[in-house]
């Protein structure tokens, strides 16, 4: 170093990379095997955290010590560096959301009747599922298609 001062933040881009050979569902991106990218989160820090011991990183980290971006602060970072962003369904109350697998599922089929992501003609377009977060994004989850199908096959063949 040049015995620059560095106390600038330092800035993580989480970048989701797909298609290809990658998983099982890639062909529902591209059958060609086209990959692909995409931003879903973003966050910072000041460049002093570095300099902790790895327990009180892992801590800072596990108790939410991480600021991450709000949607629209994000959806700006990736169009000043040029860099698609995981598509968005829609704002919804948590307290609309389905309470019991049945209507999660059907939730899931009324909502993302296909994949937003494909990567060229080829795609299949099924979508895996969605990912939900609360405002201060303390909660997320992700409901995929495949769960909610493998669960209730599984109740029927109880039946």
């Amino acid at each position: 170093m040049n015995g620059t001062d560095f106390h600038q933040p330092v800035v993580t881009l989480y970048l989701e990379v797909y298609g290809g050979k990658i998983g099982g569902q890639a062909k529902q991106y591209s059958a060609n095997g086209t990959v692909g990218y995409r931003l879903f989160d973003v966050n910072s820090a000041e460049s002093e955290t570095l300099d902790w011991e790895r327990s009180r990183i892992s801590s800072w980290r596990d108790d939410g010590g991480q600021e991450f971006l709000d949607v629209k602060t994000l959806q700006s970072v990736a169009e000043d560096l040029s860099i698609p962003t995981v598509p968005y369904l829609s704002v919804v109350s948590a307290g609309d959301l389905p309470k019991d697998v049945e209507g999660m599922s059907a939730f899931l089929t009324e909502h993302v009747p296909e994949s937003r992501a494909g990567l060229d003609e080829t795609a299949g377009l099924r979508a895996e599922g969605i990912v939900l977060r609360n405002d201060d994004r303390t909660r997320i989850a992700k409901a995929r298609f495949q769960d909610y199908e493998r669960t209730l096959k599984r109740r029927r063949q109880r039946r």
